[in-house]
């Protein structure tokens, strides 16, 4: 409950801040009014000495919003056009800012994944149980592939630090739940333009954040990558967002500072918040799933829920591109989790 009312008045603070910055100012809705009202205690009669959290557990947020009527929103896994716009328009949020701004505007780190520390006590130890439960419900799709929920447990300290590595080094303002559930798009004579909403999430990050989230919850970018492929690195998607990226810096120089960003560059903090993110698939949002279960979800999906635990080819794709990519940036804790997992003959 604490996350969720902490999630509602990071939204209050991005159309009351955060908003203004964006360039342009239509890459989210237009709030006409945000305010957080905290209740006094019946006892007290002032909130003045109440904790944080007990402020916060006595919050009631309003947004008046603009009416996005005519624009739609993808019921699955996005279009071409819809994936190219939308990395367009991430490319434009990241680009509106700079560390000095994202510094000053303080406000706090972006995701709801990262750092772990974001996430319940339990699901960094209970990522090995959890893989293990979802290898037994599909053997055929992920049998090969034992080691890898202990392997991201050996790898998630060195995770966090990487990310609070890439946070500091090359610090924008991220979205932080970039996927297709939170994205309107409109048809117009210049092509699909994106716009986002839920900015619950929004705050400090790096950009590989929002687009490897993007990609991997609501595309179809990886579906081709399998235990047998050979190809595991950059996308024309990837290619793609990096151009549109520069060119949106670009527009901004010299009233903006950015830290130089090569494609190699972009494409190994993209690998580690990939990792970064599979951790939370992992632990949380596959934790539990059989195949009943995801056929439900498949069929009756909740509100806002994406296509990443939706889809057994997805789950599969992203679970071999996260064995690849723990191979490549750990290569030493990879071996290690596959040792330990694999069936031992007997004597």
């Amino acid at each position: 409950l604490f996350r969720s009312v902490e999630s509602y008045a990071r939204e209050i603070t991005f159309y009351g801040k955060i908003a203004l910055h964006l360039q342009p100012r239509s890459l989210a809705p237009f709030c006409f009014a945000a305010s957080k009202i905290v209740t006094p205690c019946a006892t007290r009669g002032s909130s003045d000495d109440d904790s944080l959290e007990e402020q916060f557990l006595r919050s009631s947020f309003m947004l008046a919003m603009e009416d996005l009527a005519g624009w739609t929103q993808p019921t699955g896994l996005m279009s071409n056009d819809e994936v190219q716009s939308s990395l367009r328009a991430l490319a434009l949020m990241h680009a509106s800012f700079d560390a000095r701004q994202v510094t000053d505007l303080a406000p706090g780190r972006g995701s709801f994944w990262s750092p772990m520390n974001k996430r319940p006590k339990h699901e960094v130890p209970g990522m090995v149980e959890a893989w293990a439960t979802l290898v037994a419900n599909f053997p055929l799709q992920l049998g090969p592939l034992k080691w890898l929920g202990l392997a991201l447990q050996l790898a998630s300290q060195e995770l966090d630090l990487r990310a609070t590595l890439l946070t500091d080094s090359h610090l924008t303002m991220i979205h932080g739940d970039a996927k297709a559930p939170n994205m309107f798009f409109q048809d117009t004579d210049s092509g699909i333009v994106a716009r986002f909403v839920d900015f619950q999430w929004t705050g400090a990050g790096y950009a590989a954040m929002d687009v490897e989230y993007l990609l991997a919850t609501s595309t179809d970018t990886y579906l081709d990558v399998n235990n047998s492929s050979a190809h595991f690195g950059a996308t024309s998607r990837h290619r793609l967002y990096y151009d549109a990226l520069l060119t949106a810096r670009k527009a901004h120089e010299p009233r903006k500072a950015y830290p130089p960003l090569q494609f190699e560059e972009f494409m190994q903090h993209s690998e580690i918040a990939f990792l970064d993110y599979a951790r939370v698939l992992v632990a949380r949002l596959w934790c539990g799933l059989d195949p009943d279960k995801l056929r439900r979800r498949a069929s009756h999906a909740p509100p806002g829920a994406s296509m990443v635990s939706r889809s057994l080819p997805i789950i599969q794709a992203l679970s071999w591109r996260a064995a690849h990519l723990l191979h490549r940036h750990f290569p030493q804790l990879a071996a290690k989790a596959e040792h330990i997992t694999a069936p031992r003959s007997n004597p």
